[in-house]
Protein backbone atom coordinates (compact mmCIF):
# COMPACT_ATOMS: atom_id res chain seq x y z
CA UNK A 1 0.00 0.00 0.00
CA UNK A 2 2.77 2.38 0.92
CA UNK A 3 4.61 1.53 -2.31
CA UNK A 4 1.49 2.32 -4.34
CA UNK A 5 1.07 5.70 -2.68
CA UNK A 6 4.74 6.52 -3.21
CA UNK A 7 4.47 5.65 -6.91
CA UNK A 8 1.51 7.96 -7.35
CA UNK A 9 3.32 10.80 -5.59
CA UNK A 10 6.38 10.23 -7.77
CA UNK A 11 4.28 10.34 -10.94
CA UNK A 12 2.57 13.57 -9.88
CA UNK A 13 5.94 15.17 -9.12
CA UNK A 14 7.21 14.15 -12.54
CA UNK A 15 4.16 15.61 -14.23
CA UNK A 16 4.49 18.87 -12.34
CA UNK A 17 8.16 19.05 -13.22
CA UNK A 18 7.49 18.51 -16.91
CA UNK A 19 4.63 21.04 -16.88
CA UNK A 20 6.70 23.69 -15.09
CA UNK A 21 9.58 23.22 -17.48
CA UNK A 22 7.29 23.64 -20.49
CA UNK A 23 7.40 20.03 -21.47
CA UNK A 24 4.03 20.04 -23.28
CA UNK A 25 3.27 21.82 -26.58
CA UNK A 26 1.26 24.96 -26.03
CA UNK A 27 0.22 28.26 -27.58
CA UNK A 28 2.13 31.16 -26.03
CA UNK A 29 0.89 34.02 -28.20
CA UNK A 30 -2.48 34.53 -29.85
CA UNK A 31 -4.47 37.32 -31.56
CA UNK A 32 -6.97 39.39 -29.63
CA UNK A 33 -10.48 38.00 -29.46
CA UNK A 34 -12.45 39.50 -31.05
CA UNK A 35 -10.04 40.78 -33.68
CA UNK A 36 -11.19 44.11 -35.13
CA UNK A 37 -10.41 44.94 -38.77
CA UNK A 38 -11.55 47.39 -41.43
CA UNK A 39 -13.49 46.46 -44.54
CA UNK A 40 -11.59 46.43 -47.85
CA UNK A 41 -8.44 46.00 -45.77
CA UNK A 42 -6.64 42.93 -44.46
CA UNK A 43 -6.59 41.11 -41.14
CA UNK A 44 -3.47 39.39 -39.80
CA UNK A 45 -3.83 36.67 -37.16
CA UNK A 46 -0.56 35.83 -35.38
CA UNK A 47 0.21 32.79 -33.21
CA UNK A 48 3.37 31.52 -31.51
CA UNK A 49 3.89 27.95 -30.27
CA UNK A 50 6.14 26.35 -27.72
CA UNK A 51 7.47 22.76 -27.79
CA UNK A 52 9.65 20.76 -25.38
CA UNK A 53 13.33 21.56 -25.86
CA UNK A 54 14.03 18.25 -27.57
CA UNK A 55 11.24 18.68 -30.15
CA UNK A 56 10.98 20.67 -33.38
CA UNK A 57 8.27 21.61 -35.81
CA UNK A 58 9.20 18.86 -38.26
CA UNK A 59 9.53 16.21 -35.59
CA UNK A 60 6.49 16.92 -33.42
CA UNK A 61 3.96 18.88 -35.50
CA UNK A 62 2.02 16.89 -38.04
CA UNK A 63 0.28 19.89 -39.59
CA UNK A 64 -0.90 23.42 -38.78
CA UNK A 65 -4.39 24.25 -40.01
CA UNK A 66 -6.39 27.46 -40.26
CA UNK A 67 -10.08 27.66 -41.10
CA UNK A 68 -13.63 28.43 -40.04
CA UNK A 69 -14.54 27.33 -36.55
CA UNK A 70 -17.82 25.63 -35.79
CA UNK A 71 -19.35 25.87 -32.32
CA UNK A 72 -19.02 24.07 -29.96
CA UNK A 73 -15.54 22.97 -30.96
CA UNK A 74 -14.29 21.70 -34.29
CA UNK A 75 -12.77 23.05 -37.50
CA UNK A 76 -15.62 23.12 -39.98
CA UNK A 77 -13.83 24.36 -43.10
CA UNK A 78 -10.07 24.15 -43.69
CA UNK A 79 -8.81 27.18 -45.58
CA UNK A 80 -5.03 26.69 -45.35
CA UNK A 81 -2.75 23.86 -44.16
CA UNK A 82 1.01 23.82 -43.46
CA UNK A 83 2.54 20.37 -43.11
CA UNK A 84 5.64 19.32 -41.13
CA UNK A 85 7.87 19.98 -44.16
CA UNK A 86 6.64 23.55 -44.68
CA UNK A 87 4.47 22.80 -47.69
CA UNK A 88 1.39 25.04 -47.97
CA UNK A 89 -1.98 23.92 -49.30
CA UNK A 90 -4.75 26.53 -49.86
CA UNK A 91 -8.40 25.68 -50.39
CA UNK A 92 -9.50 26.15 -54.05
CA UNK A 93 -10.97 29.59 -54.87
CA UNK A 94 -9.32 31.07 -51.78
CA UNK A 95 -5.91 31.77 -53.30
CA UNK A 96 -6.54 35.53 -53.39
CA UNK A 97 -8.39 35.60 -50.08
CA UNK A 98 -5.84 34.02 -47.73
CA UNK A 99 -2.07 33.74 -47.39
CA UNK A 100 0.37 32.82 -44.63
CA UNK A 101 3.79 33.64 -43.22
CA UNK A 102 5.62 31.30 -40.83
CA UNK A 103 8.99 30.57 -39.21
CA UNK A 104 9.48 26.89 -38.39
CA UNK A 105 12.51 27.41 -36.16
CA UNK A 106 10.81 30.11 -34.06
CA UNK A 107 7.45 28.27 -34.14
CA UNK A 108 5.63 31.39 -35.36
CA UNK A 109 2.81 31.49 -37.88
CA UNK A 110 0.58 34.23 -39.28
CA UNK A 111 -2.52 33.96 -41.46
CA UNK A 112 -3.61 36.96 -43.54
CA UNK A 113 -7.14 37.50 -44.86
CA UNK A 114 -7.30 39.98 -47.77
CA UNK A 115 -9.96 42.33 -49.19
CA UNK A 116 -12.29 41.94 -46.26
CA UNK A 117 -16.04 42.19 -46.69
CA UNK A 118 -19.00 41.50 -44.43
CA UNK A 119 -18.92 37.86 -45.59
CA UNK A 120 -15.55 37.47 -43.88
CA UNK A 121 -16.98 38.18 -40.44
CA UNK A 122 -16.77 34.77 -38.79
CA UNK A 123 -15.20 32.56 -36.16
CA UNK A 124 -11.75 31.35 -37.27
CA UNK A 125 -9.41 28.92 -35.59
CA UNK A 126 -5.83 27.72 -35.47
CA UNK A 127 -5.52 23.96 -35.02
CA UNK A 128 -2.15 22.25 -34.52
CA UNK A 129 -2.14 18.49 -35.05
CA UNK A 130 0.54 16.79 -32.91
CA UNK A 131 -0.13 13.20 -33.90
CA UNK A 132 -2.29 10.49 -32.42
CA UNK A 133 -0.63 10.49 -29.01
CA UNK A 134 -1.69 14.06 -28.11
CA UNK A 135 -4.84 16.13 -28.53
CA UNK A 136 -4.57 19.02 -31.01
CA UNK A 137 -3.92 22.60 -29.92
CA UNK A 138 -6.84 24.85 -30.84
CA UNK A 139 -7.45 28.56 -30.48
CA UNK A 140 -10.64 30.09 -31.95
CA UNK A 141 -10.98 33.83 -32.57
CA UNK A 142 -13.83 36.00 -33.79
CA UNK A 143 -13.16 38.44 -36.65
CA UNK A 144 -15.28 41.59 -36.60
CA UNK A 145 -15.28 44.35 -39.19
CA UNK A 146 -15.63 47.95 -38.11
CA UNK A 147 -15.72 51.07 -40.25
CA UNK A 148 -16.31 54.56 -38.84
CA UNK A 149 -19.48 56.22 -40.12
CA UNK A 150 -19.53 58.36 -43.23
CA UNK A 151 -22.64 60.44 -43.97
CA UNK A 152 -23.58 60.07 -47.63
CA UNK A 153 -26.92 61.88 -47.64
CA UNK A 154 -28.07 64.63 -47.65
CA UNK A 155 -25.39 66.19 -49.82
CA UNK A 156 -27.25 69.51 -49.92
CA UNK A 157 -26.43 71.80 -47.00
CA UNK A 158 -29.06 74.55 -47.39
CA UNK A 159 -32.83 74.09 -47.55
CA UNK A 160 -35.49 76.76 -48.07
CA UNK A 161 -39.15 76.19 -47.26
CA UNK A 162 -42.21 78.45 -47.33
CA UNK A 163 -43.91 79.15 -44.06
CA UNK A 164 -46.68 76.62 -43.43
CA UNK A 165 -45.21 73.99 -45.78
CA UNK A 166 -43.72 70.62 -44.80
CA UNK A 167 -40.05 69.67 -44.99
CA UNK A 168 -38.63 66.16 -45.03
CA UNK A 169 -34.86 65.45 -45.16
CA UNK A 170 -33.70 61.84 -45.44
CA UNK A 171 -30.24 60.93 -44.17
CA UNK A 172 -28.02 57.95 -44.88
CA UNK A 173 -24.60 56.86 -43.63
CA UNK A 174 -22.29 53.94 -44.35
CA UNK A 175 -20.18 52.15 -41.77
CA UNK A 176 -19.70 48.87 -39.90
CA UNK A 177 -21.66 48.09 -37.91
CA UNK A 178 -24.53 50.09 -39.39
CA UNK A 179 -24.43 53.58 -37.87
CA UNK A 180 -27.21 55.12 -35.79
CA UNK A 181 -28.37 58.51 -37.09
CA UNK A 182 -29.86 61.37 -35.08
CA UNK A 183 -30.90 64.96 -35.86
CA UNK A 184 -30.40 67.64 -33.24
CA UNK A 185 -31.02 71.37 -32.98
CA UNK A 186 -29.24 73.29 -30.25
CA UNK A 187 -28.46 70.00 -28.49
CA UNK A 188 -32.06 68.76 -28.53
CA UNK A 189 -32.92 65.58 -30.49
CA UNK A 190 -35.54 66.39 -33.15
CA UNK A 191 -35.37 63.28 -35.36
CA UNK A 192 -33.67 60.00 -36.15
CA UNK A 193 -32.99 58.79 -39.68
CA UNK A 194 -35.31 61.41 -41.18
CA UNK A 195 -35.84 65.04 -40.19
CA UNK A 196 -39.56 65.88 -40.51
CA UNK A 197 -40.95 69.41 -40.09
CA UNK A 198 -44.70 69.77 -40.60
CA UNK A 199 -46.31 73.18 -41.05
CA UNK A 200 -43.05 75.04 -40.53
CA UNK A 201 -42.95 78.31 -38.64
CA UNK A 202 -40.20 80.92 -38.36
CA UNK A 203 -39.03 79.11 -35.22
CA UNK A 204 -38.07 76.10 -37.36
CA UNK A 205 -35.35 78.01 -39.19
CA UNK A 206 -31.77 77.54 -38.06
CA UNK A 207 -28.90 75.05 -38.04
CA UNK A 208 -29.61 71.32 -37.67
CA UNK A 209 -26.88 68.77 -36.91
CA UNK A 210 -27.01 65.33 -38.54
CA UNK A 211 -24.90 62.83 -36.57
CA UNK A 212 -23.98 59.23 -37.43
CA UNK A 213 -22.18 57.08 -34.87
CA UNK A 214 -21.16 53.48 -34.21
CA UNK A 215 -18.53 51.78 -32.06
CA UNK A 216 -15.82 52.66 -34.60
CA UNK A 217 -16.42 56.43 -34.57
CA UNK A 218 -18.81 59.17 -35.63
CA UNK A 219 -19.49 61.71 -38.39
CA UNK A 220 -21.40 65.00 -38.42
CA UNK A 221 -22.93 67.34 -40.99
CA UNK A 222 -24.63 70.73 -40.47
CA UNK A 223 -27.79 71.58 -42.40
CA UNK A 224 -29.23 75.11 -42.59
CA UNK A 225 -33.01 75.49 -42.89
CA UNK A 226 -34.40 78.86 -44.00
CA UNK A 227 -38.11 79.63 -43.57
CA UNK A 228 -39.47 82.11 -46.14
CA UNK A 229 -42.16 84.43 -44.74
CA UNK A 230 -44.88 85.97 -46.97
CA UNK A 231 -45.92 89.65 -46.57
CA UNK A 232 -49.63 89.36 -47.33
CA UNK A 233 -50.28 93.11 -46.72
CA UNK A 234 -48.38 94.24 -49.81
CA UNK A 235 -50.00 94.39 -53.23
CA UNK A 236 -48.28 93.65 -56.47
CA UNK A 237 -48.37 96.46 -59.01
CA UNK A 238 -49.70 95.51 -62.44
CA UNK A 239 -49.42 97.25 -65.80
CA UNK A 240 -52.78 98.87 -66.75
CA UNK A 241 -54.58 97.48 -69.76
CA UNK A 242 -57.12 100.27 -70.26
CA UNK A 243 -56.28 103.94 -70.94
CA UNK A 244 -58.88 105.05 -68.42
CA UNK A 245 -56.66 104.10 -65.44
CA UNK A 246 -55.04 107.12 -63.85
CA UNK A 247 -51.77 107.57 -62.03
CA UNK A 248 -51.46 107.08 -58.27
CA UNK A 249 -51.26 110.81 -57.50
CA UNK A 250 -54.68 111.55 -59.00
CA UNK A 251 -53.23 113.58 -61.94
CA UNK A 252 -53.67 113.16 -65.65
CA UNK A 253 -54.67 109.84 -67.16
CA UNK A 254 -51.78 107.53 -67.83
CA UNK A 255 -52.58 107.28 -71.56
CA UNK A 256 -51.78 111.03 -72.07
CA UNK A 257 -48.08 110.52 -71.49
CA UNK A 258 -47.34 108.59 -74.70
CA UNK A 259 -49.53 111.05 -76.68
CA UNK A 260 -47.59 114.05 -75.42
CA UNK A 261 -44.29 112.33 -76.12
CA UNK A 262 -45.40 111.45 -79.69
CA UNK A 263 -46.52 115.02 -80.49
CA UNK A 264 -43.27 116.42 -79.16
CA UNK A 265 -41.24 114.09 -81.35
CA UNK A 266 -43.25 115.17 -84.46
CA UNK A 267 -42.77 118.87 -83.70
CA UNK A 268 -39.04 118.46 -83.26
CA UNK A 269 -38.81 116.54 -86.52
CA UNK A 270 -40.76 119.24 -88.40
CA UNK A 271 -38.51 122.03 -87.10
CA UNK A 272 -35.40 120.14 -88.14
CA UNK A 273 -36.79 119.48 -91.64
CA UNK A 274 -37.79 123.15 -92.19
CA UNK A 275 -34.41 124.38 -91.04
CA UNK A 276 -32.64 122.04 -93.40
CA UNK A 277 -34.89 123.09 -96.30
CA UNK A 278 -34.31 126.76 -95.45
CA UNK A 279 -30.56 126.34 -95.59
CA UNK A 280 -30.88 124.56 -98.92
CA UNK A 281 -33.04 127.33 -100.38
CA UNK A 282 -30.67 130.05 -99.19
CA UNK A 283 -27.77 128.27 -100.81
CA UNK A 284 -29.51 127.79 -104.21
CA UNK A 285 -31.42 131.12 -104.33
CA UNK A 286 -30.49 133.44 -107.33
CA UNK A 287 -31.37 137.20 -107.20
CA UNK A 288 -31.84 139.51 -110.20
CA UNK A 289 -32.69 143.26 -110.74
CA UNK A 290 -34.40 144.81 -113.78
CA UNK A 291 -34.78 148.57 -114.72
CA UNK A 292 -37.36 149.57 -117.25
CA UNK A 293 -35.70 152.17 -119.46
CA UNK A 294 -38.97 153.68 -120.54
CA UNK A 295 -40.65 154.00 -117.19
CA UNK A 296 -37.58 153.87 -114.93
CA UNK A 297 -39.18 151.26 -112.65
CA UNK A 298 -37.04 148.81 -110.74
CA UNK A 299 -37.99 145.15 -110.20
CA UNK A 300 -36.24 142.35 -108.29
CA UNK A 301 -36.59 138.61 -109.06
CA UNK A 302 -35.53 135.50 -107.07
CA UNK A 303 -35.15 132.01 -108.54
CA UNK A 304 -34.39 128.71 -106.80
CA UNK A 305 -32.46 126.22 -108.88
CA UNK A 306 -33.68 122.66 -108.32
CA UNK A 307 -31.74 119.49 -109.09
CA UNK A 308 -33.14 117.06 -111.61
CA UNK A 309 -34.40 114.64 -108.98
CA UNK A 310 -36.13 117.43 -107.03
CA UNK A 311 -37.66 118.88 -110.15
CA UNK A 312 -38.97 115.50 -111.07
CA UNK A 313 -40.37 115.00 -107.58
CA UNK A 314 -42.10 118.40 -107.80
Amino acid sequence: MKAFILSIIFAVIQCLTVFCQGGYPKIVFKPSDPLIARSEDKATLNWALELPPSETWSSSIFEVMFGIWKHPGFLKTKLLVIDRHGEVLIRPNYEKKISCDFNMSKLQVAFILHNLTMKDENHYCLQVELGLHQPPLTDPVMLLLEDPPKITSPKQENFSVNIGDNLRINSQAKGLPAPNITWTKQGRIVGNDTLVLNGVTPNDSGVYLCSAHNQAGEDHREIVVTVIEHNYGSQKLTVPHMPTQTSHDGGSPVWLFPVVIGVSVLLIAAVVIFRLRGRYCEKNLAYGQHIDEETGEHSTTAKIELRDDEATAG
